[in-house]
């Protein structure tokens, strides 16, 4: 064998076995998937996005495929963009190319609620269809502080407009003299009516005794609800009992009050202002305040954060 001969066959050899010794590429599995969303309400026209997390971090294969299996009511695309067209629930399903684990979002379609308007109960006034400052039926609105008429980040008294800075230094709306300075005054003039201030026309905040009217049993039906028209919000559904308006009702979420710069008991509790004071302690106004297994009439400090549904004559 020449020289030449042997020198190619050893440089082969040599090759092969660095061949040998390079690192293998290993395949890491899927191992599981999971959504930053399992239910997500939307309106008609609304657009959102669903965005998934493949484990492990470091698997080799992240391709997705996703589906809706009723693309009638909502779409998505290949990067989870939902599309909401037509009222409805659709289930958004996302899927691991590799091992084809799988993951779903509920997503609940309504229609958009673009209309502020009057429900007719068979009342003696109208009711609103919405709280002020929302823009549907089941959105909180803005938080007001009893007489006042503009939204605002800190709910006490040093900010109240009708106190000099404590409970008991009520400058209007006020019946006894250890409270503030008596005025006697017991209803909410117009001006100092957020909802006439806000809506105007006709509208207005309710008195104790049209809240007393929503209360009755035999008027109104009221049920709690923890997923209003696939909403996830929770309050009660007033439904008119009265003969020709059965198929009449509002929504009152339950949105909870404002104290100071909080949010106090969001989802749990509900409480909407009258424009009614409490003149036995004319430093609270009454409400119509409510719990899941509970709905009641009492009175509030008048500078917390309230919820207002406006009445139309």
């Amino acid at each position: 064998m020449n020289k030449s001969l042997k020198l190619f066959i050893c440089v082969s050899a040599i090759i092969a076995l660095l061949a040998s010794c390079r690192p293998t590429k290993y395949i890491i599995s899927v191992t599981g998937i999971s959504l930053d969303k399992t239910a997500l309400p939307m309106a008609v026209g609304e657009e959102a996005t669903i965005t998934a997390t493949i484990f492990p971090e470091n698997a080799t294969n992240k391709s997705l495929t996703w589906t809706s299996d009723n693309e009638i009511v909502a779409t998505v695309s290949s990067k989870g963009l939902v599309k909401a067209l037509k009222e409805g629930s659709a289930n958004i399903k996302v899927t691991t190319v590799d091992g084809r684990l799988t993951a779903t979002c509920v997503v609940s379609v309504v229609e958009r609620q673009e209309l502020f308007g009057a429900v007719d109960l068979g009342l003696s006034v109208k009711w609103a269809n919405m709280n002020i400052g929302a823009e549907n039926s089941w959105e909180h609105g803005d938080y007001f502080a009893w007489g006042e008429t503009s939204a605002k980040d800190n709910y006490n008294w040093s900010s109240y407009s009708l106190c000099d800075g404590t409970d008991k230094t009520m400058t209007k709306y006020c019946t006894l003299s250890e409270y503030g300075t008596v005025d006697n005054k017991t209803t909410l003039e117009l001006a100092d009516d957020v909802a006439r201030v806000k809506l105007g026309g006709n509208w207005r905040m309710p008195t104790e005794a049209e809240m007393d009217e929503l209360l009755n049993t035999d008027n109104c039906t009221w049920t709690w609800t923890t997923d209003y028209v696939g909403t996830n919000v929770c309050g009660y559904i007033v439904q008119s009992k009265k003969s020709g308006y059965t198929d009449k009702s509002i929504f009152l979420s339950a949105a909870g009050f404002r104290e100071g710069t909080s949010y106090v008991n969001e989802g749990l509790y509900g409480s909407y202002w009258s424009s009614s004071l409490d003149s036995n302690r004319p430093n609270r106004a009454r409400v119509v305040n409510f719990f899941s297994d509970r709905v009641s009439k009492t009175a509030s400090l008048r500078q917390y954060g309230q919820t207002v549904r406006a009445v139309l004559e």
